[in-house]
């Protein structure tokens, strides 16, 4: 993660060019929690530190008991845990976490995750990306009514879900009723049906990657 593409004296120009290009700069807020959740649970490592205040959107970096805190004078203050200090309790989860990759893997990291948490929500939501266009991304929403964000490792309250990841809900399934939505979503399709609907097909989707991953 110290591999920057950042030069201090090229900044200012290099993200007045990206946002001349359509750049989503609360990305910058976004990629940090991703980075910070991977790499920290109760101390922000120096040279990361470093790293990340290089971006001109975020002015200062914390960590209290695990709370992670990131400030941005432009998109205001967000605080969140890396899972792994979040669920320390829950040795099953922790497990998983510290077993799979599970960046670039969100719908069978969520799937695969929500089956250790109680009273718990999966959600999947269209994103925009760092430009023009979306894209799906799966998280589970906890009983203390938090997004836990299994791909990248984070748990946040759904204020910044909303604001900086910016998410649609598309599909929304409770645990328990996964697998009888699931069942009837496979009916539908064995019957070649034209009226399944999206969020079934999308729960199908989910499904059949889950089942591809634990063949790897």
């Amino acid at each position: 993660f110290l591999e920057t593409p950042y030069y201090p004296k090229y900044i200012p120009e290099f993200f007045a060019r990206l946002e001349a290009s359509g750049f989503d700069v609360s990305s910058e807020i976004v990629d940090a929690m991703k980075t910070l959740g991977v790499n920290t649970i109760d101390a922000l490592d120096e040279d990361l530190k470093q790293y990340i205040l290089l971006s001109p959107y975020i002015q200062g970096l914390s960590i209290n008991q695990g709370k992670i805190m990131i400030y941005s004078d432009e998109f205001g203050d967000y605080s969140f845990y890396s899972t792994r200090k979040y669920l320390l309790s829950n040795k099953k989860a922790l497990a998983f976490i510290r077993k799979y990759v599970t960046q670039n893997y969100c719908h069978k990291a969520s799937w695969s995750l929500i089956q250790y948490l109680d009273n718990a929500n999966l959600l999947t939501s269209l994103l925009p990306t760092y430009f023009e266009g979306n894209y799906y991304h799966s998280v589970i929403r906890n009983q203390d009514g938090l997004i836990v964000d299994a791909a990248n490792q984070v748990v946040y309250d759904e204020k910044t879900r909303d604001f900086l990841f910016k998410g649609n809900i598309v599909a929304e399934t409770k645990k328990e009723h996964l697998n009888s939505q699931l069942q009837v979503a496979k009916e539908e399709e064995d019957h070649e049906s034209k009226e399944i609907d999206f969020p079934k097909a999308l729960l199908l989707a989910l499904h059949r990657e889950l089942k591809a991953m634990k063949k790897n």
